[in-house]
């Protein structure tokens, strides 16, 4: 197996980096077309001038394999700043081979390099993914829950809701 490398992803990137979130979203039984994100929303997002996140990939013999994609994120308590890492994804056939340690060392050159001060993440309770969290140097915290609100939740609720004021 060829040594890979870890670069930040570019625009011309985008189709990869779809391929791979749908290959996450079928790794968790869900329909590839439950990922709706386009291309023009990965370019303005990822790319624009107002970036509402950031993608490392993994690449091996000159083929993108895998991807990590973060924001930051920040501590009110600490008043302390650090990465929240939304997806790790490498491609089946190249799983085992270090691919996640190298991206999860960039993952953490980039945290370093920045000042913040811890990485978090999420992952299923049936990911086989975790033993590998679990050796690097990440816990599983038992102290919180995840709770998350759709759109239509969104919608309901702020629906009685006048201007905030300054």
């Amino acid at each position: 197996m060829a040594e890979a490398t870890v670069r930040w992803a570019r625009q011309g990137d985008i189709p990869d980096m779809l391929r791979l979130w749908k290959l996450l979203a079928s790794y968790e039984g869900n329909p590839p077309d439950v990922v709706s994100v386009s291309e023009a929303q990965v370019r303005r997002d990822g790319f624009g001038a107002e970036r509402r996140f950031e993608c490392l990939l993994a690449e091996q013999d000159g083929a993108v394999v895998g991807l990590a994609a973060f924001t930051c994120a920040y501590s009110t308590w600490s008043g302390q700043s650090g990465m929240f890492v939304h997806d790790l994804i490498l491609q089946e056939e190249v799983r085992g081979a270090h691919l996640g340690q190298h991206l999860m060392a960039a993952l953490a050159a980039v945290a370093r390099k920045r000042g913040w001060q811890r990485i978090d993440l999420n992952v299923r309770p049936w990911n086989p993914a975790r033993r590998f969290y679990e050796r690097l140097p990440m816990r599983h915290r038992d102290d919180l829950l995840i709770y998350s609100m759709d759109a239509g939740a969104i919608h309901a609720l702020a629906a009685d809701v006048g201007p905030i004021a300054h």
